[in-house]
């Protein structure tokens, strides 16, 4: 016995990514994090039909206000422009990053829109970028390189009672 139930529709379910358009704007502010250095970091929301850009982060903006710009559960796509100094040269150096935020608690439909959707993506831009997938802020920091910061710096806290 079948049952005529209604299709169920979700607005924020992401399209498989074969149709997918990316966002005419996509590539211009793209291209001004890049040539320009306007930007520090950008976020892409892959929707039904188009990929396009959710947040711009400031150049000022800090690397906690970046990760606070993920969300929680659902996927994004992130280019970052991550500021180093070069312990060599003392100099610093940019180098910018591609990384898929997947995080553990998202969806499977949505991982796999993200996964299919990327190449779209990356074609898109045509910039040889340094990629990496994340799952969690700890990911996040150990493929960025960067340390979290102590909470108060002493240690041995623990042990004065």
């Amino acid at each position: 016995m079948s049952t005529a139930g209604e299709r169920l529709v979700s607005l924020n379910k992401a399209g498989s990514g074969a149709h997918l358009v990316v966002g005419s704007e996509c590539t211009e502010i793209f291209n001004q994090l890049k040539l320009k250095r306007k930007w520090r970091y950008l976020t892409f929301v892959v929707g039904t039909e188009t990929i396009e850009v959710e947040k711009k982060g400031d150049r000022g903006s800090s690397y906690d206000s970046f990760k606070g710009a993920l969300p929680y559960t659902d996927c994004r796509f992130v280019i970052y422009d991550q500021e180093k100094m070069d312990p060599v040269r003392k100099v610093p150096v940019n180098k910018i990053w591609f990384l898929t935020w997947n995080p553990v608690n998202s969806s499977t439909h949505n991982k796999m829109a993200y996964t299919a959707a990327k190449q779209k993506l990356v074609s898109a831009l045509g910039s040889a970028l340094s990629e990496a997938n994340v799952r969690s802020p700890e990911e996040l920091d150990s493929a960025l390189g960067v340390e979290a910061a102590e909470e108060d710096g002493d240690d041995d806290d623990w042990m004065d009672s």
